[in-house]
């Protein structure tokens, strides 16, 4: 339950960016669904439950020795499920390196209570996404 109200607590309104496609039309090609989705292993910051990732068509890796640096416009879509799997929020990264609300690694990082209608800014997520190597960067696909 704190977490929750957690959620609800932090950020600013997300803006100029594109929305999320319409009625979870990130679930639909060229966007795809990471091959290891459903997450279920409790990893801190993440309530319990179930996670699944999407990403869209740019890459996030387009340097295999670097594996830190995506492509900017890359987007990767996190939908959390409690543990009596409804929908729970609506995670978003966004690789928009110079956009006004970026965190300091270039991400946009948000959140959607609505479905995605909204979306808030959650720089809290920054805290273990920023390594692209430590346990929070499950969201990274496998090399095609």
């Amino acid at each position: 339950m704190a977490f929750t109200v957690l959620l609800l607590a932090c950020g600013d309104e997300l803006t100029d960016v594109d929305p999320l496609p319409a009625g979870n039309g990130y679930r639909d090609a060229p966007w795809t669904l990471h091959p290891d989705s459903p997450f279920t292993r409790r990893i801190g910051g993440h309530p319990p439950g179930s996670r699944y990732i999407y990403y869209n068509d740019l890459p996030l890796f387009p340097l295999p020795e670097e594996p830190g640096f995506a492509q900017d416009g890359a987007v990767v879509v996190k939908e959390v499920y409690d543990e009596d799997e409804a929908l729970s929020y609506i995670a978003v990264m966004r690789r928009l390196p110079e956009h006004a609300q970026a965190a300091e690694d270039g991400w946009v990082y948000s959140l959607s209570r609505d479905n995605g209608k909204t979306e808030t800014v959650y720089e809290l997520c920054e805290t273990c996404h920023i390594d692209p190597l430590s346990i929070g960067s499950l969201w990274a696909p496998p090399p095609r």
